[in-house]
Formats: structure tokens, sequence, C-alpha cells
């Protein structure tokens, strides 16, 4: 599970150096690398119960959060990523997914949690910064979401 492990972050570092490199005034405030094992089955059992169910299952995956922020108008930049650095449409040829958001009266970006997780690592490029402390320095914040496929899963 290691080496699996260590290509799912490798391909999803490697697609945030494109990214970096791609959109030149693209400046990451943070990069968070999330590593989560997911308890998939029904809520009513626990994965760690003295009788495991034959249908337990847990699939381990990782997403990568590029989050920064521009002084362009958030849609306008969105609009000039997707001119000159398509995202891919589905997944991508290492599947990943990808999605670009950015804060709204609504909603505020952040970093996706699942809510089952049975095992979660975070680790962050540039410090412990909340995203509430980058926005009152830098104002809306956009996020590049990238969403890998499970590397490991238990059956």
């Amino acid at each position: 599970m290691r080496a699996e492990r260590e290509a799912a972050a490798e391909k999803l570092l490697t697609r945030v150096r494109e990214i970096e490199a791609g959109v030149p005034w693209l400046r990451p405030l943070d990069v968070v690398l999330r590593d989560e094992c997911v308890d998939v089955r029904g809520s009513h059992i626990s994965f760690f119960g003295a009788s495991p169910s034959r249908r337990q299952s847990m699939t381990c995956r990782m997403s990568a959060f590029v989050i920064f922020s521009t002084d362009r108008h958030p849609e306008d930049a969105a609009a000039e990523i997707h001119r000159s650095f398509p995202l891919p449409d589905g997944l991508s040829a290492d599947g990943i997914s990808e999605s670009l958001r950015w804060d709204t009266d609504e909603r505020k970006v952040a970093p996706d949690v699942a809510p089952k997780a049975v095992r979660t690592r975070v680790t962050r490029r540039h410090g412990e910064k909340s995203l509430e402390q980058l926005r009152q320095e830098n104002g809306v914040l956009c996020m590049w979401a990238l969403y890998g496929r499970a590397y490991f899963t238990v059956d």
C-alpha cells in the first residue's frame, strides 16, 4: 500500500507543478494534499467492530487543493485559465478529476473532507495559516481541486 500511496501522491503533485507552470500568474497561497481512507459501507456498521461484515470495504484516495487569490474577478480568472490551460473534461489520463471554484457570498472554498474517514493525513506546502487568515490577507480565495482515483481498496 505504501508504494501505491507514494505513486498517487506523485501523480497529484506532478499535476500541481503542471498547473503552476501553465498559469504563470497563479501563485499558490497553499497546496493541501489530503490522503483519506474511507469506510464505504453503511453507517450502521463499525469498521473496527467485534464482528465485521463480509461486505466491509474501505477505499483510500488522495486529493490536492491549490489555494490561490487573484487581482482579477474570479470568473474572469477562471475564463482565462480555461482558455490558456483547459481543465480536462472528466478524468485526465492519470485518472485525476479537477474543478475550479472560488469564494462566493453563499459558499467559501474549503478542501473537501470525507464524512466517514477512517484515517486522514493532511500535508500543506506553505505552513499552517487557516483559510480565514488567508482570506483576511488576500481577499477572495480560489481553489483548484484535484481528485485522484482510489489507490487502495479493501473488500
